[in-house]
């Protein structure tokens, strides 16, 4: 047995010993008919240059493709000052729908926040929609997202975006790009909203972008205290300490914590709800002045309606909204950013810019390097060669 295995395995090398010679000396031939000739050589160099740029000149780009991971997200912007009531609702009627749609596994709904910008509110809801597994479903994440935008267009009491998660974890919190709508001009933020807006409605008009929004909204009801800084000193009253107080009074402080049966429990410190049932409550509280004497506010307060964003945003120092947005159907992700860049260039005001964040700006830095890792494979083969 020992005399046939080794005479099959002497076989064995025999015969590719045979064959890699063969090739090696076909290969000889054929190079030495071109190794003197120069011009053939740089001419194949330049020619495999022009292919390499005229790939990234002319083919679409794009930096990591999405991936069905199962899950999709839902956002849910309510009209301004609506209750969480009101959201939950909407949440639950998103709910009923997506569950009608095969494959489902389950649905997870929370009201008062968003998902987009990580930011509480009342008339924020998100959802997460987890898919059955690949072999228990015949429905891809993009047609379902298709599906389910389509039937909840009959919400009307409510904004909702239907995206998948982005493609690596920490990177924004959509698929698509992510981009920042930065307003230099300093000047007032309604002008910011509605630039913001117009430019939402031509990025949703161009061909290569679909599902573009922002969460970005100067309507909301607010009011604006106004104070008598004069006759604050007058009163004795630090506005420091009146602002400390406001905050204590209407959103809570956190002073200490107790143990009892074994469980610990904080301490927060806040004034009772029928003593900030309405904005105008605030004229009815008091604080202490500097000789210990009780103070009402409404003898240096004054309270004015106004209308802005929940939440003010800034990019490098500069006013901004963010903007997220999907490549349309047929279409990569380059060539949607540079859509986005040439209506930008067409359409916004001066003092107007854009700034790229997330994994939007990761595929642009790593774009421009695409000439030096193919110079830099060059100088590796050369070495390799040399050696």
């Amino acid at each position: 047995p020992n005399k046939k295995k080794t005479s099959l395995l002497n076989r064995f090398f025999n015969g590719f010993n045979r064959w890699f010679d063969n090739i090696t000396s076909k290969y000889i031939r054929v190079l030495s008919k071109f190794a003197d000739r120069s011009s053939i050589t740089v001419g194949l160099l330049v020619l495999f240059c022009i292919l390499t740029w005229g790939t990234s000149r002319f083919l679409p780009s794009g930096f990591i493709p999405s991936e069905d991971q199962g899950m999709v997200y839902v956002s849910v912007t309510t009209p301004q000052g609506a209750t969480v009531e009101r959201t939950e609702k909407v949440l639950d009627e998103v709910t009923r729908i997506a569950k009608q749609i095969e494959g489902v596994d389950n649905v997870t709904t929370l009201a008062g926040y968003s998902i987009v910008t990580e930011i509480a509110g009342a008339s924020y809801g998100m959802g997460m929609i987890n898919l059955k597994n690949w072999s228990d479903r015949n429905i891809s994440v993009n047609e379902f997202i298709a599906q389910l935008t389509q039937k909840t267009k009959g919400i009307s009491d409510a904004q909702i975006e239907i995206f998948a998660p982005p493609t690596v974890p920490g990177f924004g919190n959509t698929s698509g790009f992510e981009l920042r709508l930065l307003d230099k001009s300093g000047g007032p933020i309604s002008n910011t909203d509605e630039v913001t807006k117009n430019f939402i409605k031509e990025l949703n008009a161009s061909p290569e972008i679909q599902n573009s929004f922002t969460s970005f909204d100067a309507t909301f009801p607010q009011y604006l205290i106004h104070i008598d800084y004069d006759l604050a000193a007058k009163k004795g009253v630090s506005v420091d300490n009146a602002m400390s107080t406001l905050q204590t009074m209407l959103g809570s402080f956190y002073a200490t914590n107790f143990i009892r049966f074994s469980q610990m429990y904080k301490v927060m410190v806040q004034a009772g709800p029928q003593f900030r049932k309405n904005p105008e409550s605030i004229l009815d509280m008091y604080l202490k002045n500097d000789a210990g004497e009780m103070v009402p506010f409404s003898t240096f307060v004054k309270l004015e309606r106004v209308y802005g964003p929940e939440v003010l945003t800034r990019y490098n120092m500069y006013m901004s909204a963010m903007i997220n947005g999907e490549p349309a159907a047929g279409y990569s992700s380059g060539e949607a950013i540079a859509a986005v860049e040439k209506l930008a260039a067409e359409k916004l005001p001066q003092k107007f810019e854009l700034e790229w964040s997330g994994m939007t700006r990761e595929e642009i830095l790593s774009g421009n390097q695409t000439i030096y890792i193919f110079a830099l494979c060059l100088l590796f083969v050369y070495l390799l060669l040399a050696a």
